[in-house]
């Protein structure tokens, strides 16, 4: 980008035009302010802002040094190492651009061009740079220099201050330039060869001082790459298979850069019966894709993106291998996923009953304060003649197990929505006296509100004891309950087995309802239960007993995306809820998700360095999943709030000028729009 400003003869006025903006750009025109800005805008040209295009698939490699890069001599097409190394990078899938002002080869079916200059050094080639940078702007630099300086000069620290200033020149135009530095290639004079080991020894130091100021640069090693003379064509320049040694080292270098690496942090839990994915995310050029060398069974990844998706059916330590491949190498990545069974406690809250004596249809029974889905309601009904019919199921509520025997009735229902009437519900029957029934609401909480009875098991006779039958479950933390109705006789409380005491006891004595009975103190959860359990009867009579397994809740989910202004996903925010859930962090999709025990109440926070969020979102006795809940995650710098770090938040910071409390907030967060906030904004701008 191009600034233009012009200042009136006054100072009273500043005008600013862009132009030559490279990707999202916007002109701005007759930008007026006051002198109080003069200083933001003169700095800003300073300082030298521009928009940055990114960059594409094709990777900009730039040839740099003398005539061994430019293959002159030696080399019999005058190619030097340039075709074999073009030919290595093409034929694994680079789609590499050999960028430079020469154009040197014989006429050959590859990228000549290059930045090779014949009989020159690093000084001549600094004096010279910047304008072959800017014509040519690579992302890799092949430097190898120096060998015009050592064939006869003596003063290595200067050549090596030359190579170092190369550097600074590269960096100070791009520093994001990845510089490969060849410890130059001997020559077949003993004296000169001194020389260059010393030089390539120092040419260490100051590659290792760029890397430790975060500089993309490493060495190679031609010195040693060649054999003495054979490689040789004459006293400076290699021969054809020298050269081709030399494109091999500057291949396996950029390979290195090259190969894949593996930059995303695995999700290592999961819930059984929960959907758990993970979305790998791999540097490499080519791109790399994706295979799973070892998981669990029916685990899958998708090849091109690296989406891993699994939904586990059971509670354990998995092993999952994933490798990142192209056709420069591969990368691996192990890690273990810990799934766990939902397990969240069944309690039992209240229960309510109701009774109703001779030839009634109809049983009414008051609604629990709080009753919620999840509920229980039990009746049973006892027989008199030809009657009763079949239960008839009140409004909201689902029958899970209902059948006659001998004379009793007994219908176990589960509450799924919300009834129609408010204050009760009213159980009713068909046509046929009823001697007398006897109902109840048994109020649980962490019951799983999609269907907690996941077995029923009946069974019926007459005599002095009543048998419910066993159940077995897979599904921890079960609660077992055994229902039991007698008639004509009552039942012996104190007989219930102590394996089974989670339960509710019906019972009936003539024209006396013998009660309904449950113990909130006397629960206990099963992994399975097994065998029967035998109620004692005082006297002889007809009896029906159920057995049903209350399952607990399911862990519930709590998904969403987190994006910026733009609508662009923000990985790795780290989304954390409080009260014992546990946190995720979003992945390249900018998607996370979020396991929390049903009945669960908290805040879900985003959390991530130099982003702000909205909204925050507070629940309360969460009984359901919640999916789409979706965050905007703002940087601090953009106070526009369009989702760039540009132009427009310099106008904000123009429009607030010395102006306290600016309505979207400061960059330096002292509630003040001064010129702290302008540095700070310099220093991310155009991200």
């Amino acid at each position: 980008m191009v600034w233009f400003v012009r200042i009136s003869a006054q100072g009273s006025e500043i005008w600013l035009y862009t132009l030559g903006a490279c990707g999202r750009g916007a002109d701005i025109e007759n930008l007026k302010q006051k002198s109080a800005l003069m200083l933001i805008v003169i700095s800003l040209m300073f300082l030298g802002l521009v928009s940055v295009c990114v960059a594409g698939a094709e990777i900009k490699i730039m040839p740099l040094g003398d005539s061994i890069t430019e293959g002159s001599e030696g080399s019999t097409l005058k190619i030097g190492y340039r075709y074999s190394l073009y030919s290595s990078l093409t034929a694994v899938g680079c789609n590499v651009n050999f960028v430079g002002g020469l154009d040197m080869g014989d006429p050959i079916d590859f990228d000549r061009d290059h930045e090779g200059h014949s009989g020159k050094t690093a000084s001549w080639l600094n004096g010279n740079m910047s304008s072959r940078l800017s014509n040519y702007p690579p992302d890799y630099i092949l430097y190898h220099i120096g060998t015009n300086d050592l064939k006869y000069g003596s003063d290595i620290s200067a050549y090596v201050q030359d190579a170092n200033e190369s550097l600074e020149i590269i960096y100070d135009f791009d520093p994001d330039i990845t510089v490969i530095l060849a410890k130059i290639i001997l020559t077949t004079d003993a004296p000169a060869n001194v020389r260059i080991q010393q030089y390539n020894i120092l040419l260490d130091g100051i590659a290792q001082n760029w890397a430790n100021a975060g500089y993309s640069i490493s060495t190679v090693d031609m010195e040693n790459a060649l054999t003495y003379p054979d490689n040789m064509y004459n006293l400076l320049h290699p021969n054809d298979d020298g050269y081709d040694k030399m494109a091999n080292v500057w291949c396996n270098a950029l390979f290195d850069y090259f190969a894949p690496v593996i930059t995303s942090t695995p999700k290592t839990n999961g819930i059984v019966g929960g959907l758990y994915t993970y979305d790998v995310d791999a540097d490499g050029y080519p791109e790399p894709n994706y295979i799973l060398l070892e998981h669990p069974s029916g685990m899958t990844i998708d090849p091109n993106t690296g989406l891993i998706e699994w939904t586990p059916l059971s509670s354990n330590d998995f092993n999952v291998i994933v490798k990142a491949r192209n056709n420069i190498s591969d990368a691996n990545q192990n890690f273990t996923i810990t799934v766990l069974t939902p397990n969240c406690d069944i309690v039992f809250e209240s229960v309510e009953t109701a009774d109703t004596m001779g030839n009634a249809t109809s049983l009414k029974i008051i609604k629990p304060v709080g009753t919620e889905e999840g509920d229980l309601l039990i009746a049973t009904l006892s027989k008199d003649g030809d009657g009763p019919g079949a239960i008839n199921t009140p409004d909201g509520w689902t029958l899970i197990d209902e059948g006659a025997a001998n004379n009793l009735r007994i219908g176990v229902f589960y509450l799924v929505a919300g009834p129609s009437e408010p204050n009760s519900y009213t159980i009713s029957w068909g046509p046929g006296a009823s001697k007398e029934a006897v109902g109840a609401i048994l109020r649980y909480s962490g019951a799983d509100t999609t269907g907690p009875i996941n077995i029923s098991a009946s069974s019926s006779g007459s005599g002095m004891s009543a048998s419910a039958p066993s159940v077995t479950t897979t599904v921890d933390n079960t609660v077992v309950l055994r229902l039991v109705g007698a008639l004509g006789n009552t039942l012996d409380a104190t007989s219930h087995p102590a394996e089974h005491i989670g339960r509710f006891a019906i019972t009936s004595s003539g024209n006396k309802i013998g009660g309904a009975a449950a113990d909130p103190n006397a629960s206990q959860t099963f992994a399975g239960a097994t065998g029967t359990a035998t109620f004692t009867l005082l006297s002889a009579g007809e009896w029906r007993a159920v057995t049903v397994a209350v399952a607990p809740a399911k862990m519930l989910i709590v998904t969403g995306h987190i994006r910026d202004p733009r609508g662009v996903p923000i990985e790795g925010v780290l989304v954390d809820p409080n009260n014992g859930a546990v946190a995720d962090t979003t992945d390249v999709n900018g998607f996370y998700e979020l396991w929390v025990d049903y009945n669960w109440s908290g805040t879900v926070t985003p959390q991530k360095q130099g982003y702000y969020f909205d909204p925050n979102e507070v629940y309360a006795n969460v009984v359901n999943d919640h999916t789409g809940v979706d965050f905007m995650g703002i940087r601090n710098e953009d106070l526009n709030i369009d989702g760039f770090i540009d132009e427009l938040d310099f106008l904000y910071i123009a429009e607030y000028w010395l102006q306290p409390n600016p309505p979207n907030g400061d960059f330096f967060e002292d509630d003040f729009m001064n010129f702290l906030d302008f540095v700070k904004l310099a220093d991310v701008w155009g991200s």
